[in-house]
């Protein structure tokens, strides 16, 4: 009882235990506390002996910046006490749930946050850094350690800059000598100053703040710092090494064995959980504000429209087909299709033309048009995203399906060492949890790739079924244009019988164009009756043999008998709940080796136990590897090779129904073209013969049927019409020299209508061959 209440320290309105403390400093402790008469609980910050050893101004000014900040990113002050025993003042704050620190040390954190929370932890940190410069405040400790996370009514993780300590009110053009900090967070010269003890004669200004938020950024993206030195904080020589002489753009030096070399990087780790689209957007920024020299340091300014903007932009979930991945499109709400498409290339490498898009079994483009703004796109998420193909059938994109790659686990000596078996166990825990989101990884591109498949082979049935109506349609076309040669011919042999007639009439020979033009119209008959036959005979066999491929696809199911949904890891194995299991008998460990090492020894059974522990944790260490490489990868990629397979069955026969599709559009628009011709000529033979026959018919008496040819069968007949007037005569001279000129004429169009017809039958035959080749790859298929 006297130890209990020896512990119990108080103020005017609160009360707490130096046995429930929340986090220790170098001037004092945070403990947790209650309000005497309500029984709220806070935090409350005591300070010790050494605190008071600073200079008096340097004591108060945190009591004065905490009374001055109000902010939703700030941790709050409550009040400002005395302790009741030593008369020392307090601050009382409010509780927040943990540090991002004490996050991050959390085994399912070993590798940073997830995205979603390390998007709170950036917007939150901007919104706290801007609300402090607004107020011409800087911190000057900024670290995971004095970033705090609140959990909102909502449920919603909130994070709150704390610990003042070291925090002054610094103008804009204000700079300051005092050193404070945490030497990992230090800007490179102020390290050389307060660690190394170097006499460098620099003022310092914000820039420090900027330096330590992007190292703290990066530490929450991965887990660790950026710049670790072989030994840690006691080679700190090679610390200042790495940051004040690191190049511009990178992120990161790392420093693997004792005066081994530094590896640099200007990107961030495979490890980290945050998605390839977020990386493309946060590495600039932590470059940025990780820069060893204020004059390429990004500012305030620069940091807050980044982040404003990464906060503003939607996020469209993309499975890629070809790569197996899920991707994030960071996008702004603003922008259009074509933008969308190159954020996807800007990923994939598969370039906008190529791009083959489905979403919920619809065409993309059939749900968003060109113009659509991205803010209205239907909602995705990862396990129901808009899913990626390529239409660029050459493309060797299938034999780029992401390594897996799993961290190494440490080794435990035979020895028993309680000091460095339970890092060495965090470690083994922290890369079993990766080793378990891989493993929901997996099942989840397993789960999307037949999802892919199904979408796609459903897709193509309905569109592979409207090939046999273009076939129809052709079959059409080249009948009726047949019909429409037949009209124009008769129409060009009534011209001829005009002609005849009135050269019979004036006791003449026709013209050479005339004979010309009979010769050439039975060669026209000839030559095109043949080709439209053969056209329309084998277009209704093209049509057959798409309608018998149209049958095996959609009503046989040939493309579904090549998928099976179950390939690759099966339900029934379980896989990501095995995963669980391992990961929670590897963190009961881990737990039992941390209470182990703050007893400093263990008794001879207990010591017993802790072997059995670490035999055991290698066991399930080397099972969880096994578990991720021997079995559920493996099965990815067999999965992954069968959608190959499968996928690229259906493309060849699309690829080939496609060529068989362009050409029937080409033959149709050669078609049409000819039609148009024909027309033009039937209209024009039908003028001339009015013309002739009005003519002639103004001579006697008008006959009630085809005037030009009974005048002339009148004529040889020996019945005759009233010999022509001169006047008369030379109007039929100057009709013959007009008619002479068409006939030159319409020699030309029979011209082009017949190669037109060859073109016809050309094309005929390009789509027999091609027939043949896909019936026979049918066949062999």
């Amino acid at each position: 009882m006297s130890q209990l209440s020896s512990n119990l320290r108080g103020s005017a309105s609160y009360v707490w235990s130096t046995n429930d403390p929340l986090g220790q400093g170098a001037t004092g402790a945070v403990y947790r506390c209650r309000h005497k008469r309500t029984g709220e609980v806070f935090a409350v910050k005591t300070f010790n002996t050494v605190s008071h050893y600073r200079p008096l101004d340097v004591q108060t000014r945190e009591f004065d910046v905490v009374r001055k900040l109000n902010h939703r990113n700030i941790v709050s002050m409550v009040a400002i006490e005395e302790e009741q025993h030593t008369r020392n003042r307090i601050i009382v704050m409010e509780l927040c749930d943990c540090s991002l620190y004490n996050m991050l040390e959390k085994p399912e954190n070993a590798f940073g946050l997830e995205e979603v929370e390390f998007l709170e932890v950036l917007n939150d940190v901007a919104e706290g850094m801007r609300y402090l410069r607004d107020q011409n405040i800087v911190h000057r400790d900024i670290k995971p350690g004095n970033i705090m996370r609140s959990i909102g009514e909502d449920k919603q993780s909130i994070y709150k800059l704390t610990d003042f300590g070291a925090a002054r009110e610094l103008e804009e053009s204000e700079q300051f000598v005092s050193l404070y900090g945490t030497e990992e967070y230090l800007y490179p010269d102020m390290y050389e100053r307060a660690v190394l003890r170097r006499p460098v004669q620099q003022l310092f200004g914000k820039e420090v703040d900027l330096w330590s938020l992007g190292v703290t950024l990066y530490h929450t993206a991965t887990g660790h710092l950026p710049f670790q030195p072989f030994g840690g904080r006691r080679n700190k020589e090679v610390m200042h090494k790495i940051t004040a002489d690191k190049d511009s753009g990178v992120i990161s030096g790392i420093q693997s064995t004792e005066n081994g070399p530094i590896e640099y990087s200007t990107e961030l780790p495979n490890t980290c959980q945050l998605s390839k689209g977020l990386k493309l957007l946060v590495t600039p920024l932590l470059a940025g504000l990780m820069e060893n020299t204020s004059s390429r340091m990004w500012t305030f300014d620069q940091f807050f429209a980044t982040v404003k903007d990464i906060m503003k932009k939607v996020v469209v979930y993309v499975f890629s087909t070809a790569t197996c991945e899920c991707l994030s499109i960071y996008i702004n709400k603003t922008e259009t299709y074509a933008k969308f498409q190159d954020a996807i290339a800007e990923q994939t490498d598969i370039r906008a033309s190529a791009q083959f898009l489905l979403f919920q079994n619809h065409h993309f483009t059939k749900i968003v048009q060109s113009m659509t703004l991205v803010e209205r796109y239907p909602k995705t998420s990862p396990q129901d995203p808009v899913f990626l193909y390529f239409t660029d059938v050459d493309s060797a994109l299938f034999t780029r399906l992401p390594e897996l790659q799993i961290p190494k686990y440490p080794k435990f000596g035979t020895s028993i060492s309680l000091e460095n078996d339970y890092p060495l166990a965090k470690k083994c825990a922290g890369n079993t949890e990766y080793i378990v989101r891989k493993l929901r990884l997996i099942n989840l591109q397993q789960v999307l790739l037949d999802k892919a498949m199904t979408m796609y082979i459903q897709i193509i049935k309905f569109e592979i079924s409207g090939y046999q109506e273009s076939n129809v349609f052709i079959v059409i076309m080249i009948t009726e244009t047949h019909k429409r040669l037949q009209t124009a011919t008769r129409s060009l042999n009534r011209i001829v019988c005009v002609v005849q007639g009135l050269a019979s009439l004036r006791g003449e020979q026709a013209p050479n164009e005339v004979r010309f033009l009979e010769e050439d119209l039975q060669a026209a008959e000839n030559q095109l009756a043949v080709p439209c036959q053969e056209a329309v005979k084998s277009t209704e066999e093209l049509k057959s043999y798409v309608h018998q491929f149209c049958q095996g696809v959609v009503i046989d199911d040939e493309l579904s008998k090549r998928w099976k949904s179950n390939w690759g890891c099966l339900e029934t194995e379980r896989c990501v709940e095995k995963g669980l299991v391992l990961s929670e008998q590897i963190n009961k460990t881990m737990e039992e080796f941390k209470r182990d090492k703050q007893l400093k020894r263990l008794p001879y059974n207990d010591e017993q136990i802790h072997k059995f522990e670490k035999n055991k944790m290698n066991e399930n260490c080397t099972k969880a590897t096994s578990l991720a490489m021997d079995h559920c990868y493996p099965n990815l990629r067999k999965v992954f090779k069968k959608f190959e397979e499968a996928f690229l069955f259906v493309c060849t026969f699309i690829t080939k129904l496609g060529k068989i599709k362009k050409r029937i559009d080409n033959l149709t628009e050669k078609q049409s073209r000819l039609s148009t011709i024909l027309d033009e000529k039937m209209e024009h033979c039908l003028r001339k013969f009015e013309t002739v026959s009005d003519l002639l018919s103004s001579g006697g008496k008008r006959q009630e049927t085809s005037p030009l040819v009974g005048s002339a069968v009148a004529k040889q007949q020996g019945t005759g019409s009233r010999p022509s007037s001169g006047k008369a005569k030379e109007r039929e001279n100057q009709l013959l020299r007009e008619i002479q000129e068409e006939l030159k004429a319409l020699n030309l169009d029979s011209a082009e209508i017949r190669q037109a017809f060859q073109e016809n039958t050309n094309l005929v035959k390009e789509l027999e061959k091609l027939q043949f080749q896909n019936h026979v790859e049918v066949q062999s298929g």
